[in-house]
């Protein structure tokens, strides 16, 4: 009895703690033996499902309403025996000029580029088969389709303008690119797993290799970011990702057996993908700077099926069949998602601000919605810090606050904090010297804290806080005969003010040992003391006169 109570105990805290996720009761019904590949809009989330008595069909998800957006019909001679509903798959889908653009293919369904505007569906170019990209280029939409002939497949190279004109212009490698993309006003595409910029010029289609330093092969996963057009690679079997910017291509070789599929992009200029060893899995962040990022402690083989921004956080979909879970992303650190009810959420997207993914209840797969995490808003900040700082010194404090009205705010040093050198305090924000030796005997400059401010329930924010450390020298105690001497007449008004002192000229802060303290400066005629425990102390400006005074704090 008393076990089944601690379980009931047990999972009642789960589900409390955890958030809630709502189904989509229209998508009830639907099955996705394909994935649940979905495209957003903003407003509007398009996908591909079964439905048992329409077959595959492309539908739209709007303001919790669903609408089946095509009416694939298919069509077959008679020697063909058709098993069940088919419908078409659809894929590649692309939001230009107000409308939706797709490529869909099916088993007796007429293949090609189609267009949603809203109410109908028209089909705008039939084809065969079409590179895995539609991409916009000069206000067209660009592609590369093949076509099916007797003996052979021509190649066309396809712009699609907002009034529907379409301009082909043949390929004559026979061949067509397996990815496109656009950066900086250039069209770029892989052929024959090379890096090729093209270009039409007088009716013909250009190719025009990169150059690369020792060119690695299987060129792939083409992103286009603000600093640059990045792909991943492998030269002589180790895996790399490259970056192209201002005609100039950058290597960066990854430890690893092989690399995800995919290149993910953030609106940061930020690149994430997966690293896979013989036993381990690693998420890497390829960052502005060119620097990689680890992120340890994911599923072994895992792959990342969605990321989106809501609330300015990344939340990501990451996981192997039978371990799958959403992520938010803080600093260094993965922070999965709870939820009531619901197992194995994928697939995330964003509707409305609101997550949208794929999840399991009861073992079967729907379609569930929930409000992003609201979690704390902090602010980056920076302090001075002197090596000589005593350990317990308070520093500063994190600036974050709570959205909501309820639940208070955890602090935590996710990184950036060699020996322990700082410690915050959990409740409060307060940061404080930890590890005064280190402070003081390593040199270092500067140190950039990744500072994680949690709240139950609402999710984690990261805050980055720089300190700039300063080096001073300390009280030199063999001088102390002769510092003694210059003495002032402490019973006398006026020995030591702020009036006599200029803006900026250091004021050096001692116990009654002449043990260093502070150090303060002046500015605009006022000195701020310190917070420091009561007592006796000793405030001296080096200046020629070397003035003293002692100052007691209650």
């Amino acid at each position: 009895m008393r076990i089944t109570y601690l379980l009931l105990l047990i999972t009642f805290s789960f589900a409390a703690s955890a958030q809630k996720a709502t189904r989509v009761w229209q998508t009830t019904g639907l099955t996705f033996p394909n994935g649940f590949h979905p495209f957003s809009t903003g407003n509007a989330v398009y996908f591909n499902a079964y439905h048992p008595e329409k077959g595959f069909q492309l539908f739209e998800l709007k303001d919790q309403a669903l609408k089946q957006v095509t009416r694939f019909t298919n069509t077959f001679s008679k020697k063909e025996v058709p098993e069940g509903l088919l419908g078409a798959q659809t894929s590649n889908y692309t939001w230009f000029s107000n409308q939706l653009y797709f490529f869909a293919k099916g088993k007796g369904v007429e293949s090609g580029i189609y267009m949603y505007n809203g109410w109908a569906v028209r089909k705008i170019l039939g084809c065969d088969v079409m590179t895995n990209d539609l991409v916009i280029l000069n206000d067209k939409l660009v592609t590369q389709i093949g076509l099916v002939q007797p003996d052979s497949m021509l190649y066309y190279h396809i712009e699609i303008d907002p009034y529907l004109k379409i301009r082909r212009t043949i390929n004559e490698n026979q061949a067509m690119c397996s990815e496109l993309e656009v950066h900086n006003g250039k069209l770029y595409g892989i052929l024959f797993d090379m890096l090729n910029e093209i270009r039409v010029e007088g009716g013909k289609l250009v190719y025009s290799l990169v150059e690369i330093t020792e060119h690695p092969t299987h060129i792939s996963a083409l992103t286009s970011t603000k600093d640059g057009l990045r792909f991943k690679a492998y030269h002589e079997g180790v895996p790399q990702v490259g970056k192209l910017k201002d005609g100039e291509v950058t290597l960066n070789s990854v430890n690893a057996w092989y690399l995800g599929d995919h290149l993910w992009n953030t609106s940061s200029g930020n690149v994430y993908f997966m690293a896979h060893q013989s036993d381990a899995s690693e998420l890497i962040r390829w960052k502005k700077n060119n620097r990689l990022s680890t992120f340890k402690k994911v599923p072994q083989g895992a792959t990342i099926t969605g990321m989106c921004v809501a609330n300015n956080q990344f939340t990501m979909s990451m996981g192997v069949p039978g371990n799958r879970a959403l992520y938010q992303l803080n600093g260094n650190r993965l922070q999965p998602q709870k939820f009531r009810y619901i197992q194995q959420p994928r697939n995330v997207t964003l509707l409305n601000q609101n997550l949208v993914y794929l999840a399991s209840e009861n073992g079967h797969d729907y379609v569930f919605t929930s409000a992003p995490l609201l979690p704390p808003k902090v602010k980056d900040t920076s302090f001075v810090v002197f090596d000589f700082w005593p350990s317990g010194r308070r520093i500063g404090k994190i600036n974050a606050r709570s959205l909501s009205k309820k639940g208070s705010l955890r602090y935590s040093i996710a990184s950036g904090n060699p020996n322990a050198t700082f410690s915050i305090d959990e409740m409060t924000g307060d940061i404080r010297v930890n590890n005064e030796k280190y402070l003081y005997t390593s040199g270092k400059e500067s140190y950039d804290l990744i500072v994680q401010v949690n709240q139950k329930r609402k999710g984690s924010s990261v805050a980055k806080v720089h300190l700039t450390v300063k080096h001073e020298t300390k009280f030199d105690a063999t001088n102390l005969r002769e510092t003694l001497m210059f003495f002032p007449d402490f019973g006398r008004a006026n020995t030591l003010n702020s009036r006599q002192i200029a803006n900026g000229v250091p004021v050096y802060v001692y116990d009654v040992n002449f043990k260093m303290v502070d150090a303060l400066t002046v500015q605009n005629g006022k000195l701020v003391i310190g917070e420091y425990p009561a007592g006796l102390y000793i405030l001296n400006v080096r200046n020629k006169e070397n003035l003293y005074q002692k100052i007691e704090l209650q």
